[in-house]
């Protein structure tokens, strides 16, 4: 029966399958997007189709008491070739860096069973260089956006690629409905 485990407050609604829950190692990727890849063998055993949405939960540093990190993400129904060693989950490089997520690090990925869907996402960009673009490209920002993210939650930082000489810019998510 799902219930809820290691969720920060602000996520509890969420209802998680942590019988679904696996470890996987972090390996980075550079796709544009904020969707990641698992081996199939993987997918299968999560219970997956195209888009789910996963946890990602990781303890900062082992050696600290560093209270246990969490994002979200969706699956990009991209299959990754299974690497010599553990399972991993294939993430982009970006994604990774605007979470603290270093590569190679132990994670524990379970699929959210429930997940409700965004009627509305505030964002706020991380940079003055993010405004300026915001500013310039606001209706290309929420295009890509809606392509290229597949969760979020409060608080949680995101990379959005611009097609053209935009680049890619920092969001983080204020709030969720």
């Amino acid at each position: 029966e799902p219930r809820e485990v290691g969720l920060e407050p602000s996520h509890s609604n969420l209802t998680m399958a942590p019988e679904l829950s696996l470890k996987l190692k972090v390996v980075y990727s550079p796709q544009p997007s904020c969707l990641v890849g698992l081996p199939q063998e993987t997918a299968t055993r999560l219970g997956l189709s195209l888009r789910s949405v996963l946890a990602v939960q990781w303890t900062p540093n082992s050696d600290a008491d560093e209270d246990c990190k969490t994002i979200f993400v969706a699956w990009s129904g991209e299959v990754a070739l299974q690497g010599a060693g553990s399972p991993q989950l294939i993430i982009p490089r970006s994604l990774a860096e605007c979470s603290n997520l270093p590569q190679g690090t132990e994670v524990t990925v379970s699929r959210v069973a429930a997940a409700p869907r965004a009627k509305y996402v505030e964002l706020e960009p991380v940079g003055s260089d993010d405004w300026e673009i915001i500013e310039l490209r606001q209706e290309a920002v929420e295009a890509q956006f809606v392509n290229q993210v597949g969760a979020v939650a409060p608080g949680m930082a995101i990379p959005v690629w611009i097609n053209g000489r935009g680049g890619m810019i920092n969001l983080r998510a204020l709030s969720v409905d």
